[in-house]
C-alpha cells in the first residue's frame, strides 16, 4: 500500500479596511515574510529507525533561502556546532542541507541552543522543508519582526501511535513560555492547566499530545494557548497525519505559527487542481466569533476553538473577529499490484 500526502497550508489575510497609510505600513511589516534574522526550528517527523522501527526512512532537512538582491546569509545551530555561510545571487533560490541533528524528537525538553538562527545582510524569504519518503511538509519561515508574544496553534487529531505536536523557540534570554494545553500532553501536563518554562535564546521546547487511552478521541493541540513575556518562535503539527481521520495514510504537518496579532477576518481558499476534496479549519481567540462560509453562517466559537469542513470548491471564509485559518490537502491510499498480489 502506498501512502499519498498530505499537507497543510496556513493562509494569511491582509485588510486594510480605513486605515491610514502609517496603519498600512504596519499592518504590512508585521505580515510580510522577508527579513534579515529568523529563528527555526524542525519538528519531530515520523519515527526514527530503532530496534522498534528499523525501516524508518532517512531524514531530509533543508532551508531554502531567496531574495531579490544578492544576500549574505549565516545560518547556526548552537548546540550541534553546525554553522554555514551561503551566498544567494539574487533572484535565484538557494538550497541548503541541515544535518538531522537538528530535528527535535523530545517532549517538554529543554534543547539548549537547538533553534536554526539564519541572519543575512539583506532582507530574504526562508522555508523549511521535513522530509522523509512519503512524509514530507515544508513551512515559511517568519522574521523576527514578525512574531509575537501570543500566540494559538493548529494541529490536528491522532494517527496511530503519532501524535499532534506544538515547538517554541526562544528569541531573547530569560523568556518565560507559559502553555495552555486544550488536550494532555506527553510530558503530563493536564488540559486547561497553564504551565510555564523558561527559554534562553535558542533554546526549544517542543510539546506533543498524551498517547493514552482516555484521549484517543481527542489527542488535537489545536487552540492551545502559548504566552510569553518576550517575543518567540511557535511552531505546530503533527507528527504524521489522517488527513482526513479514516484514510489511514499519513504526512507529516508544519508550519510556522503568526501571532494572534496579525491573524485575520477574510480569507480566500483555493481548491487543488489534482484534488477532488480537501479540509479547511477556522480557528478562534474570541468568545462569540461566527464564521461564514460565502456568507452562509457554518458556526459560532469560542476562544480556543475551531470548526473543520470538507469541500472541494474554492470558497471565502470571513468571520466576526480574528481567526486563523488552515488548508489541509486530503491523503489518499493507492494499493499497488504487489500489494494485490
Amino acid at each position: 500500500m502506498m501512502r499519498l500526502l498530505t499537507g497543510l497550508i496556513l493562509l494569511i489575510s491582509i485588510t486594510f479596511s480605513a486605515y491610514s497609510q502609517i496603519d498600512k505600513n504596519k499592518i504590512l511589516a508585521e505580515k510580510r515574510p522577508e527579513g534579515t534574522e529568523f529563528w527555526l526550528c524542525f519538528m519531530r517527523n515520523h519515527n526514527d529507525a530503532d530496534r522498534n522501527n528499523p525501516n524508518a526512512t532517512q531524514l531530509d532537512l533543508k532551508l531554502f533561502l531567496t531574495s531579490d538582491k544578492d544576500a549574505n546569509v549565516t545560518i547556526e545551530i548552537k548546540s550541534i556546532r553546525f554553522k554555514e555561510q551561503v551566498f544567494v545571487k539574487g533572484g535565484t533560490v538557494k538550497a541548503i542541507q541541515i544535518s538531522p541533528l537538528a530535528q527535535i524528537t523530545s517532549s517538554e525538553i529543554i534543547e539548549s541552543g537547538r533553534a536554526l538562527r539564519v541572519t543575512s545582510d539583506v532582507p530574504i524569504s526562508v522555508y523549511g522543508l521535513n522530509r522523509r519518503k512519503l512524509t514530507t511538509d515544508t513551512f515559511m519561515g517568519l522574521p523576527l519582526n514578525v512574531l509575537g508574544k501570543s500566540y494559538r496553534v493548529m494541529c490536528y487529531d491522532i494517527s496511530i501511535k503519532l501524535m499532534a505536536e506544538m515547538a517554541v523557540v526562544a528569541t531573547e534570554d530569560s523568556t518565560k513560555v507559559t502553555i495552555t494545553p486544550t488536550v494532555d500532553t506527553d510530558g503530563g501536563h493536564k488540559r486547561g492547566r497553564p504551565f510555564s518554562v523558561v527559554l534562553n535564546k535558542g533554546d526549544v521546547y517542543q510539546v506533543a499530545a498524551a498517547n493514552t487511552v482516555p484521549c484517543v478521541s481527542n489527542c488535537d493541540l489545536t487552540g492551545s494557548l502559548i504566552e510569553s513575556n518576550k517575543k518567540i518562535a511557535v511552531f505546530s503539527g503533527h507528527q504524521c497525519a489522517y488527513v482526513p481521520t479514516d484514510v489511514i495514510a499519513c504526512n507529516h504537518l508544519v508550519e510556522q505559527i503568526p501571532p494572534l496579532h496579525s491573524w485575520g477576518k477574510h480569507f480566500y481558499i483555493g481548491a487543488f487542481k489534482k484534488r477532488t476534496f480537501y479540509n479547511y479549519r477556522v480557528l478562534a481567540d474570541v468568545d462569540g466569533t461566527r464564521v461564514f462560509e460565502d456568507s452562509k453562517l457554518v458556526g459560532t466559537l469560542n476562544a480556543g476553538q475551531h470548526l473543520e469542513r470538507e469541500t472541494d470548491k474554492s470558497v471565502q471564509v470571513t468571520a466576526s473577529n480574528p481567526v486563523l485559518v488552515a488548508q489541509f490537502s486530503q491523503g489518499f491510499e493507492m494499493v499497488t499490484e504487489s500489494v494485490i498480489r
